[in-house]
């Protein structure tokens, strides 16, 4: 696609789906489809528990860093002791990217790192 593509991923409680869409012109470029593993629905079950939907963690790292969002990424994992369940989010502002871990009960911004 000529202006970029936007990639859209989701699960719903037995299928993951990625959809490839023409940013110009909202033409949906591809689809692909596969069932989910019972560690894909184990993660899909913790994010739904999530106090912080998706669409808030979005916001608060829009106004965290007056950026664009780019990429975000619920997060199930033990890599962090006192935030088992985050929200890993990319958001370009200026010629730099900045990186936010957002906690998924609280909406914390717990960590925050700038890429140039």
């Amino acid at each position: 696609a000529q202006g970029g593509v936007y990639e859209i991923e989701f699960s719903t409680d037995s299928t993951h789906y990625e959809i490839k869409v023409d940013a110009m012109t909202a033409s949906i470029i591809s689809t692909e489809t596969e069932r989910l593993d019972s560690g894909d629905i184990n993660d899909y079950n913790v994010q739904r528990k999530a106090k912080v939907h998706i669409m808030d963690a979005m916001s608060k790292a829009d106004k965290n860093t007056s950026g664009q969002v780019m990429e975000i990424e619920f997060k199930n994992n033990r890599h962090y002791d006192d935030h088992h369940t985050y929200y890993e989010v990319e958001v370009l502002k200026d010629s730099q990217i900045i990186e936010l871990n957002i906690d998924a009960d609280t909406g914390a911004v717990f960590d925050k790192k700038t890429k140039t």
